[in-house]
């Protein structure tokens, strides 16, 4: 039964992406891309390496991900006036268009995968999801 916690958890992950990423999919729109979107209208500007940790993957995978938005004007990389060797990525104009139209598409959820549980199950799952999720984090 232990061998089968993490496969399952995976297997809601990606299933919830699915799910969360499907009209934006209909769009040209990646989840991560989506985040991203938001998160520089938020911010202003990042980096690359502040990417990869908020998106949760490597560089080489940021740099694919900014390519390819950046082929779309959804963002612009320009040089760090401070550290003329670190890349700065902004939203372009065509970027917030696509998240002003990407937000008119994500409707209100229609699943809600923990309404089978109790407030009770829904506390204790919480509290052992924690405990799973600092575990990794100490042992990382």
């Amino acid at each position: 039964m232990k061998d089968m916690i993490m496969p399952q958890i995976s297997h809601l992950h990606l299933a919830w992406k699915r799910y969360l990423e499907a009209p934006l999919l209909r769009e040209g729109l990646t989840i991560k891309q989506f985040y991203l979107l938001k998160r520089l209208k938020a911010k202003g500007a990042l980096y690359p390496a502040e990417i990869a940790e908020m998106l949760f993957c490597d560089r080489p995978t940021v740099s694919v991900i900014i390519s390819n938005m950046e082929k779309k004007s959804w963002i612009s990389r320009e040089k760090d006036e401070k550290d003329g060797r670190k890349w700065l990525i902004r939203l372009t104009d065509e970027g917030k268009s696509a998240l002003e139209s990407s937000l008119g598409i994500m409707n209100p959820l229609e699943i809600d995968p923990v309404e089978t549980l109790s407030a009770e199950e829904v506390q204790l799952l919480n509290r052992l999801l924690g405990k799973i999720r600092i575990h990794l984090e100490e042992k990382l």
